[in-house]
């Protein structure tokens, strides 16, 4: 995950047996700043017995921030195990050799997403927040798991374009946001819900 670097609060916690997590110090460069320049990159790792088997979740992962929340970015990995090593993969026939070339590369396994997570220091503009949630929003809405045309995600889009050419402050007051009330259970009311807290500075 994608986090602040120099966040004063900020703890992380794995209490899933055999989790552990830790935070870089070293900074990182991303095009996914957005006013937070200052960032780095939390791991968490499991040993190998304690591994998410496919299609299951893992729970108890947490992170306390001063930060407000906002999107940030996930990668997720999968293990591999048994690769084998170049002499092994020479001695392939070709097809075979070229197939396992695919399914051993980085990317093949792993998955980028959007996520909400520790983001905005006190200081950050309205703008900085507005641009980073519509930013989410598109992302997540455009073939994601969260649709467009839904009460929430058209409200928020049209009131966060509004403000990013109005500049007009009342127009993000939480308060007078009937869309927030309109988030589906899920994913839509988690970002209801960071939008609150992002908004309510």
């Amino acid at each position: 995950m994608i986090v602040p670097r120099n966040d004063p609060a900020f703890a992380v916690s794995a209490s899933h047996p055999g989790w552990h997590a830790v935070r870089s110090n070293r900074p990182m460069k991303t095009m996914f700043a957005f006013g937070t320049p200052d960032l780095t990159e939390l791991e968490w790792a499991g040993a190998t017995e304690v591994v998410l088997e496919p299609g299951s979740m893992g729970q108890a992962f947490s992170i306390t921030s001063a930060y407000a929340p906002g999107f940030t970015q996930i990668s997720v990995k999968g293990l591999a195990e048994g690769v084998p090593s170049p002499e092994t993969l020479a001695r392939l026939p070709k097809p075979v050799a070229d197939q396992l070339a695919q399914v051993l590369m980085p990317a093949w396994d792993s998955q980028v997403r959007m996520v909400i997570g520790p983001w905005f220091p006190p200081e950050t503009t309205t703008e900085i927040v507005a641009g980073n949630f519509r930013y989410g929003l598109t992302r997540l809405s455009n073939g994601g798991p969260i649709k467009s045309s839904s009460e929430f995600v058209s409200g928020a889009m049209a009131t966060l374009d509004s403000y990013l050419e109005s500049h007009t402050e009342t127009s993000l007051d939480p308060d007078r946001m009937a869309f927030l009330s309109k988030a589906a259970p899920g994913l839509e009311t988690d970002i209801a819900n960071a939008m609150r807290l992002a908004l309510t500075r």
